[in-house]
C-alpha cells in the first residue's frame, strides 16, 4: 500500500514493521527450501562469482545432475519466490543469477550456517 501521509501511526514503527515482516517472510521463504534447491542457489553464486557460464546444461554438469531436473529445480525455487532470476536470451539460451540485493546482503553464508544448525531453531536473522 502507498504511505499515507495522514497515518497516525509514527513512520519508525511502520518502518520497523515493513522490516520485521521482510525478515519473517525471507526466513520462512529460505528455510522451506530443499537440500536440492540449497545446492543450486550455492552452485548459481559459485559460478556467478567466478564469471562463468549460468546455463541450465552448465549447472547441470556442475552438479551430475540432468537439465530436466534443474528446470524442476529452478521452478520450484521460484515458486518459492528464491532470490534467483531467470534470463532468456534471443539464443533460447537460459541463464540464472542470484539478486544482487540477496548477494549484497551475504545472506546465503547466513542460509547455511542455519541450515547446519544443531541447536534449538533459530531464524535467519539470528545468526
Amino acid at each position: 500500500p502507498p504511505f499515507n501521509t495522514q497515518s497516525s501511526e509514527n513512520p519508525s514503527q511502520t518502518l520497523t514493521s515493513i522490516i520485521t515482516d521482510l525478515k519473517e517472510e525471507l526466513t520462512r521463504t529460505l528455510t522451506s527450501l530443499t537440500d536440492r534447491e540449497i545446492s543450486l542457489l550455492l552452485a548459481i553464486h559459485d559460478l556467478n562469482s567466478e564469471n562463468l557460464d549460468t546455463s541450465y546444461s552448465h549447472i547441470a554438469q556442475r552438479l551430475k545432475l540432468s537439465e530436466n531436473t534443474i528446470r524442476v529445480i529452478v521452478m520450484s525455487l521460484l515458486n518459492k519466490k528464491a532470490p534467483i532470476i531467470k534470463e532468456r536470451f534471443f539464443n533460447r539460451k537460459v541463464s540464472l543469477i542470484l539478486k544482487q540485493e540477496f548477494q549484497d546482503l551475504k545472506l546465503l553464508h547466513k542460509l547455511l550456517a542455519l541450515r547446519n544448525s544443531t541447536k534449538d531453531q533459530k531464524t535467519l536473522f539470528d545468526i
